[in-house]
């Protein structure tokens, strides 16, 4: 698992939950209910989104697993109802289809996991662990505010002060008090902390990092910041400092220093960023290839349409369509059909520039956007990738061909405009025989 988490440890957080599954087969719900059973530690079933929903209001489950399409009630709606009131349960759905539609619906209603049917034990045990590790972060993290808060209420009595690491210094910087979590991060006994000067403790390098506060809070001016500070044993600590000074009739006695050690908070919201940047990339990439998908492709061509009219620079399509396709997946199996296409994809990555979008549409379509490049040099792109892709070496593949249609974006010519030229372009390639490369011919814009 990632986020520093062991597996183990999410699973065993899983026996603690309660899962909610929706699904109107009978077959598929007691199939993945007994799976279920052996993983969740409450499992709760509906036949559909009106009895889910009931269930959910009576049970409030920690995970949520629906199918879309049911009678009365699909799932969608049922989800609906549950985010008016609860935008935090994860929720992973299940179904037959990945229409962009549905997938944009899913998205909006915050799901956690998308998973299409047949679903495969290996993709399914996978999004639901994701949904539990997430839960356990979370709960790690309010633990350790709640950890945070608690020492914060403690300190607050016998200093005024929030919490954590604790020490006076005098005005000659020689150390009053310290409590024992100041000592212990600074691998001191209170014997020791008595009486040492700020810069035996700091070490010189950290004392020089921070003179300008210690100067600021013998001038009476509190302020606080943040800094990454190296613990006795050697391991690396975030914490928040707090410089107050003491006055006593307007004159500073000493001052404070207040450290927070926030590692674990600083470690959960790190590990949740990378859980989220995860996941944001999976709504815009393909599985099969790991391309980029028709969502992250209809996001990029609207800001590169708009970006080559403000810079007044080229902008061209390359459309690309793998030749008898079908033939293959019922000649040799789907299996060696996903095999060419992941063969394709790898190709079309390295032959792209950085710059460059490549994006498979669905099935065989597959489309590139390329920036600054006009249509002779998408066709010299494009001519470049038929000849590779048809001379690459296969073992475990036939040889398959492509067909490219290119175009180029012209004066005052709007986004569909440019796509209906390119389709058109593509289409002429397949009716001239296939494995060639046709450009879009330029048309007068009134």
């Amino acid at each position: 698992m990632t986020a520093g988490i062991p597996e183990r440890e999410t699973q065993e957080h899983l026996k603690r939950l309660t899962v909610l599954f929706v699904e109107d087969g009978r077959a598929s719900r007691e199939l993945r209910s007994a799976f279920l059973s052996r993983l969740v530690g409450v499992l709760v079933t509906a036949i559909n989104g009106a009895e889910g929903l009931d269930a959910w209001r009576q049970h409030k489950p920690d995970i949520i697993i629906t199918d879309i399409q049911m009678p009365v009630m699909d799932g969608l709606a049922m989800l609906q109802e549950i985010r008016s009131v609860d935008r935090a349960v994860p929720v992973i759905i299940l179904s037959a289809f990945e229409e962009p539609e549905y997938l944009k619906q899913s998205i909006d209603l915050g799901v956690s996991g998308y998973v299409v049917k047949p679903v495969g034990v290996s993709r399914f045990t996978e999004a639901l662990l994701k949904c539990a590790q997430g839960l356990l972060l979370e709960k790690k993290n309010h633990l350790a505010q709640v950890a945070l808060a608690s020492n914060f209420r403690f300190l607050q009595k016998l200093t005024d002060v929030i919490p954590g690491l604790l020490a006076y210094w005098n005005t000659e910087l020689r150390c009053s008090f310290s409590n024992c979590t100041y000592n212990e991060w600074f691998g001191k006994t209170v014997e020791q902390m008595r009486g040492i000067h700020i810069r035996d403790l700091m070490g010189e390098k950290l004392y020089l990092i921070s003179e300008a506060h210690i100067i600021a809070a013998l001038q009476g001016v509190a302020h606080s910041f943040e800094r990454s500070m190296i613990k006795a044993d050697g391991s690396i600590g975030h914490t928040t400092v707090h410089y107050i000074p003491d006055m006593f009739e307007d004159e500073v006695q000493g001052f404070l220093v207040m450290i927070t050690d926030v590692t674990e908070r600083k470690q959960a919201e790190k590990a949740l960023q990378e859980r989220n940047a995860i996941i944001s990339r999976l709504v815009v990439t393909d599985e099969l290839t790991g391309l980029n998908n028709r969502r992250y492709f209809n996001e990029s061509f609207a800001k590169a349409v708009s970006a080559a009219r403000r810079h007044k620079l080229p902008l061209s399509l390359v459309s690309i369509d793998l030749d008898h396709f079908k033939k293959v997946n019922d000649t040799f199996g789907h299996s060696v059909g996903d095999l060419v296409l992941k063969e394709f994809s790898t190709l079309l990555n390295m032959m792209v520039r950085i710059e460059d979008v490549a994006c498979r549409l669905g099935g065989e379509e597959f489309m590139v956007l390329l920036p600054n490049t006009n249509a002779e040099g998408a066709v010299a792109l494009a001519e470049r990738i038929r000849c590779s892709f048809e001379r690459l070496p296969r073992t475990a593949t036939p040889v398959v061909t492509a067909s490219f249609g290119v175009a180029q974006l012209q004066e005052r010519e709007d986004e569909d405009a440019l796509m209906r030229r390119v389709d058109d372009a593509l289409y002429q390639a397949k009716k001239e025989g296939r494995n060639r490369v046709v450009a879009a011919c330029d048309v007068a814009l009134s």
